[in-house]
Protein backbone atom coordinates (compact mmCIF):
# COMPACT_ATOMS: atom_id res chain seq x y z
CA UNK A 1 0.00 0.00 0.00
CA UNK A 2 1.57 3.59 -0.86
CA UNK A 3 0.46 6.25 0.94
CA UNK A 4 0.49 9.48 -1.49
CA UNK A 5 0.77 13.35 -0.94
CA UNK A 6 1.14 16.32 -3.05
CA UNK A 7 1.71 19.79 -0.91
CA UNK A 8 0.88 22.25 -3.95
CA UNK A 9 1.78 25.62 -3.74
CA UNK A 10 -1.08 28.14 -4.69
CA UNK A 11 0.09 31.38 -4.15
CA UNK A 12 -1.02 34.44 -6.17
CA UNK A 13 2.47 33.92 -8.07
CA UNK A 14 1.07 30.55 -9.48
CA UNK A 15 -2.02 32.17 -11.21
CA UNK A 16 -0.26 32.28 -14.72
CA UNK A 17 0.43 28.98 -14.20
CA UNK A 18 -3.24 28.09 -13.10
CA UNK A 19 -3.99 26.01 -16.41
CA UNK A 20 -1.07 24.15 -16.41
CA UNK A 21 -0.88 23.00 -12.77
CA UNK A 22 -4.53 21.65 -13.78
CA UNK A 23 -3.88 20.12 -16.44
CA UNK A 24 -0.68 18.56 -15.89
CA UNK A 25 -1.93 16.81 -12.67
CA UNK A 26 -5.03 15.44 -14.13
CA UNK A 27 -2.63 13.73 -16.57
CA UNK A 28 -0.75 12.51 -13.58
CA UNK A 29 -3.67 11.40 -11.98
CA UNK A 30 -5.07 9.30 -15.14
CA UNK A 31 -1.52 7.78 -15.47
CA UNK A 32 -1.35 6.79 -11.79
CA UNK A 33 -5.01 5.26 -11.71
CA UNK A 34 -4.25 3.12 -15.04
CA UNK A 35 -1.74 1.22 -13.34
CA UNK A 36 -4.33 -0.43 -10.96
CA UNK A 37 -2.06 0.25 -7.81
CA UNK A 38 -3.82 0.63 -4.64
CA UNK A 39 -2.76 4.01 -2.65
CA UNK A 40 -4.21 6.65 -0.90
CA UNK A 41 -4.19 9.91 -2.06
CA UNK A 42 -4.37 13.97 -0.89
CA UNK A 43 -3.47 17.02 -2.01
CA UNK A 44 -2.97 19.88 0.10
CA UNK A 45 -2.65 23.68 -1.47
CA UNK A 46 -1.28 26.62 0.36
CA UNK A 47 -1.35 30.01 0.64
CA UNK A 48 -1.50 32.11 3.45
CA UNK A 49 -4.43 29.69 4.58
CA UNK A 50 -3.75 25.19 4.48
CA UNK A 51 -6.42 23.33 2.63
CA UNK A 52 -6.72 19.60 2.03
CA UNK A 53 -8.89 19.24 -1.34
CA UNK A 54 -8.40 15.45 -1.31
CA UNK A 55 -7.84 13.70 2.14
CA UNK A 56 -6.38 10.20 2.35
CA UNK A 57 -8.87 9.14 -0.54
CA UNK A 58 -8.18 5.73 -2.70
CA UNK A 59 -6.71 6.67 -5.82
CA UNK A 60 -9.38 5.10 -7.93
CA UNK A 61 -12.19 7.66 -6.38
CA UNK A 62 -10.13 11.04 -6.81
CA UNK A 63 -11.81 13.00 -9.43
CA UNK A 64 -9.76 15.60 -11.52
CA UNK A 65 -9.11 19.11 -10.36
CA UNK A 66 -11.55 21.50 -12.11
CA UNK A 67 -11.11 25.62 -12.68
CA UNK A 68 -12.95 26.00 -9.13
CA UNK A 69 -10.28 24.17 -7.38
CA UNK A 70 -7.08 25.59 -7.81
CA UNK A 71 -7.05 29.44 -7.25
CA UNK A 72 -4.29 30.91 -6.66
CA UNK A 73 -4.13 33.73 -3.98
CA UNK A 74 -2.74 34.79 -1.19
CA UNK A 75 1.25 34.54 0.55
CA UNK A 76 3.29 31.02 1.28
CA UNK A 77 2.72 29.55 4.25
CA UNK A 78 5.48 26.89 3.21
CA UNK A 79 6.35 25.79 6.68
CA UNK A 80 2.49 25.89 8.21
CA UNK A 81 2.01 23.75 5.30
CA UNK A 82 4.66 20.75 5.15
CA UNK A 83 4.70 20.83 9.23
CA UNK A 84 0.72 20.47 9.32
CA UNK A 85 0.87 17.49 6.40
CA UNK A 86 3.91 15.56 7.95
CA UNK A 87 2.86 15.46 11.48
CA UNK A 88 -0.33 15.13 10.72
CA UNK A 89 1.04 11.79 8.54
CA UNK A 90 3.00 10.57 11.23
CA UNK A 91 0.49 10.49 13.37
CA UNK A 92 -1.55 7.64 11.53
CA UNK A 93 1.32 6.30 9.75
CA UNK A 94 1.02 2.29 9.06
CA UNK A 95 4.60 0.36 8.79
CA UNK A 96 2.76 -1.62 6.16
CA UNK A 97 2.42 1.84 4.04
CA UNK A 98 5.26 3.14 1.45
CA UNK A 99 5.24 7.04 1.83
CA UNK A 100 5.75 9.52 -0.73
CA UNK A 101 5.47 13.24 -0.05
CA UNK A 102 6.09 16.00 -2.60
CA UNK A 103 6.27 19.59 -2.10
CA UNK A 104 5.58 21.70 -5.75
CA UNK A 105 6.27 25.46 -5.10
CA UNK A 106 7.23 28.43 -6.73
CA UNK A 107 8.26 30.89 -3.81
CA UNK A 108 9.46 31.24 -0.53
CA UNK A 109 8.62 31.10 2.85
CA UNK A 110 7.00 34.50 3.86
CA UNK A 111 3.99 33.64 6.11
CA UNK A 112 3.85 30.51 8.51
CA UNK A 113 2.98 31.41 11.88
CA UNK A 114 2.95 27.79 13.49
CA UNK A 115 6.09 25.91 12.11
CA UNK A 116 9.59 27.46 12.11
CA UNK A 117 11.69 26.07 9.03
CA UNK A 118 13.51 24.03 11.98
CA UNK A 119 10.35 22.72 13.28
CA UNK A 120 9.63 21.33 9.63
CA UNK A 121 12.89 19.71 9.96
CA UNK A 122 12.44 17.66 12.63
CA UNK A 123 9.12 16.37 11.44
CA UNK A 124 10.38 15.89 7.84
CA UNK A 125 13.64 13.84 9.30
CA UNK A 126 10.68 11.56 11.71
CA UNK A 127 9.43 10.91 8.34
CA UNK A 128 12.82 9.99 6.94
CA UNK A 129 13.86 7.84 9.57
CA UNK A 130 10.40 5.73 8.48
CA UNK A 131 11.58 5.30 5.21
CA UNK A 132 9.20 8.28 3.87
CA UNK A 133 10.47 9.44 0.10
CA UNK A 134 9.85 13.38 0.65
CA UNK A 135 10.66 15.44 -2.89
CA UNK A 136 10.79 19.00 -3.15
CA UNK A 137 10.40 20.97 -6.15
CA UNK A 138 11.22 24.86 -6.59
CA UNK A 139 11.15 27.44 -8.98
CA UNK A 140 12.62 30.56 -8.53
CA UNK A 141 15.09 29.83 -6.04
CA UNK A 142 17.92 27.28 -4.91
CA UNK A 143 16.29 24.14 -4.31
CA UNK A 144 19.06 22.27 -3.20
CA UNK A 145 19.85 25.00 -0.02
CA UNK A 146 16.25 25.05 0.50
CA UNK A 147 14.94 21.73 0.42
CA UNK A 148 18.11 21.12 2.51
CA UNK A 149 17.09 23.41 5.25
CA UNK A 150 13.58 21.48 5.62
CA UNK A 151 15.79 18.50 5.89
CA UNK A 152 15.41 17.13 2.63
CA UNK A 153 18.19 15.62 0.65
CA UNK A 154 19.81 17.29 -2.43
CA UNK A 155 18.79 13.81 -4.43
CA UNK A 156 15.15 14.57 -3.77
CA UNK A 157 15.30 18.54 -4.26
CA UNK A 158 14.70 19.59 -7.93
CA UNK A 159 14.79 23.45 -9.29
CA UNK A 160 12.03 23.28 -12.08
CA UNK A 161 11.60 26.31 -14.30
CA UNK A 162 8.61 28.38 -13.83
CA UNK A 163 6.43 27.09 -16.42
CA UNK A 164 3.65 24.52 -17.05
CA UNK A 165 6.98 22.07 -18.53
CA UNK A 166 8.23 23.08 -14.35
CA UNK A 167 4.53 21.24 -13.22
CA UNK A 168 4.94 18.67 -15.88
CA UNK A 169 8.57 17.48 -14.94
CA UNK A 170 7.35 17.49 -10.88
CA UNK A 171 4.24 15.42 -11.58
CA UNK A 172 6.39 13.17 -13.80
CA UNK A 173 9.45 12.37 -10.78
CA UNK A 174 6.47 11.92 -8.68
CA UNK A 175 4.85 9.29 -10.83
CA UNK A 176 8.78 7.42 -11.41
CA UNK A 177 9.02 8.00 -7.80
CA UNK A 178 5.87 5.74 -7.02
CA UNK A 179 7.03 3.15 -9.73
CA UNK A 180 10.00 2.28 -7.45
Amino acid sequence: MKDVTIILDRSGSMNHLKNSVIEHFNNFLGEYKATGEKSSFSLVQFDHEIEKLIDNKPIQKVKPLTLSDFNPRGTTSLNDAVGITVQEKLKSFSAKTKVVIAIITDGLENSSVEYTTEMVKRVINHGRAKGWKILFFGANQDSILEGSKLGIGQDKSYDIDFSGLGVKFSLKKIYDELAD
